[in-house]
């Protein structure tokens, strides 16, 4: 009876064989979520996605384009130097000394003395 038993544990074997003969179908089946982690790919397809937002660094390169305009002040004090020419409109004066030295020329007129009302106009040009 043993040898019975052990004729149905043959057949048992045998079935067991037959079943471990199935796991590479489901090995056949396992081999479908490699077709998953196929779609598992696809995220670094995300990740080069992901690989924009360095396109938005260059973006982000741009504020120094911005401080490009920051250095664009330097340029409004070539502005503010501006009133050094403004210095040589404050050395008109010597200018309008020039038109006091046409009093003596007025100094023959005797009429000098609206010349000399003539400088008294000149402090608004100190001014």
């Amino acid at each position: 009876m043993y040898r019975n038993q052990r004729l149905h544990i043959g057949m048992c074997v045998w079935m067991e064989v037959s079943n471990v003969s199935l796991p590479p179908c489901i090995t056949q089946d396992v081999s479908s979520p490699s077709c998953i982690t196929k779609d598992v790919y696809s995220p670094p397809c995300i990740t080069q996605a992901v690989s924009s937002p360095p396109r938005i660094t260059q973006n982000v390169s741009s504020p120094p384009c911005i401080t490009q305009d920051v250095s664009s002040p330097p340029c409004i004090t070539q502005d503010v130097s501006s009133p050094p020419c403004i210095t040589q409109d404050v050395s008109s004066p010597p200018c309008i000394t020039q038109a006091v030295s046409s009093p003596p020329r007025i100094t023959q007129n005797v009429s000098s003395p609206p010349c000399i009302t003539q400088d008294v106009s000149s402090p608004p040009c100190i001014t």
